[in-house]
């Protein structure tokens, strides 16, 4: 990672801890479950949101980020497992009643990252177009992702087209839409879910 995350992290515990002591606590309902699903949303919401703006709330957060960014995968249902295990430790010597409660908090919260989180989510993107370039290499010049061509006939109208096949982070979707829409109304896009992806795909590295 680099220094801008770094110090973007540090503002964020810093925030964190002063608003915290700051804003006065408030007991909304006494229903532990209810607190703890809640809990557990907002908890997850502000944490992708720092994500989103490449900052994180240190602790095993940073570590999950630090391999992240190495390896190019989401590491989070890793933490929750890592963290699921202390919390059946300390189950063991205080009590599994809040344990339990605190292992639905971390699964709440980790599945709320994974669906807003978007840096490590793929997506296959299939573009019909009349002719390839330049709209190929301008694309790969946005993206900073390789672009597979193939010619075909499009059966509606008879006339060649050009087909680019290529893989994006879900981040690069506005940027490639705006640049398509921009182009010729006549470009169809097709995108769906990348859900087991393996070989050379490249993310940019966190500032």
């Amino acid at each position: 990672v680099g220094k801008k995350f770094v110090i973007l992290s540090i503002i964020h515990v810093v925030v964190t801890s002063i608003l915290m002591d700051i804003i006065p606590m408030t007991r909304v309902v006494d229903d532990v479950f209810l607190n703890t699903v809640f809990g557990g949303i907002i908890h997850g919401v502000g944490g992708a949101i720092a994500l989103q703006a490449n900052a994180c709330s240190g602790g095993t957060d940073f570590i999950s980020m630090t391999i992240s960014n190495r390896y190019n995968i989401s590491v989070w249902n890793y933490v929750l497992l890592f963290n699921a295990g202390l919390l059946a430790v300390s189950g063991f010597l205080f009590g599994f009643e809040p344990a339990m409660y605190s292992v639905l908090y971390k699964m709440i919260t980790t599945m709320i990252i994974n669906n807003l989180h978007s840096r490590y989510q793929r997506k296959t993107v299939f573009i019909v177009a009349p002719q390839a370039e330049p709209l190929a290499t301008e694309i790969m010049k946005l993206t900073g992702h390789g672009i597979t061509m193939f010619t075909g006939i499009g059966r509606y109208s008879g006339e060649e087209r050009t087909l680019l096949y290529m893989v994006v982070s879900k981040d690069d979707l506005p940027a490639l839409r705006g640049y398509l829409a921009s182009k010729d109304e006549h470009i169809f896009m097709n995108v769906f879910n990348s859900e087991d992806l393996d070989g050379n795909f490249k993310l940019k590295p966190f500032d």
